[in-house]
């Protein structure tokens, strides 16, 4: 929707936990109604264009990805370059970077290395009848 999206898809927050409730797809549900009729978002083809720091950040995203591509291009293309172990030592590297500079305040990651807060996790979780798993199971057995 910001940048040419034809549709979206809002998580619930617990579906990392198990199937959502329907409580937390209906804030799914409602978090997609807002963006989508409250918004205005929708009403343009691209309500970010013209804006200085969107157009820099894609333009560096671009040259860094020229860049990367034009090494891996020097290096025989993907495939001897994954051979060489270069895609992986980039990722290791890249993953150590981004986690170094969470852990030395660099970056910051609301909720994990700044504003914290001590809570506890009351998030309901959908419980499905075991009896269900049960005869999935008999039914896989015949």
């Amino acid at each position: 929707m910001l940048g040419g999206t034809q549709s979206l898809h809002t998580n619930s927050f617990d579906e990392a936990l198990s199937l959502p409730t329907e409580q937390s797809a209906r804030i799914a549900l409602r978090t997609q109604q807002v963006v989508a009729y409250e918004s205005g978002v929708p009403e343009t083809v691209d309500p970010l264009a013209g804006s200085y720091y969107i157009e820099a950040l894609t333009q560096e995203i671009e040259d860094k990805a020229t860049e990367l591509i034009n090494k891996i291009d020097a290096m025989g293309g993907s495939v001897s370059a994954t051979e060489e172990g270069f895609i992986q030592e980039e990722i290791a590297r890249s993953a150590y970077d981004y986690q170094r500079k969470i852990e030395n305040n660099e970056k910051i990651i609301v909720g994990v290395n700044k504003f914290q807060v001590e809570e506890h996790n009351d998030t309901p979780v959908l419980k499905v009848d075991d009896s269900i798993r049960e005869v999935q199971m008999q039914n896989y057995r015949l």
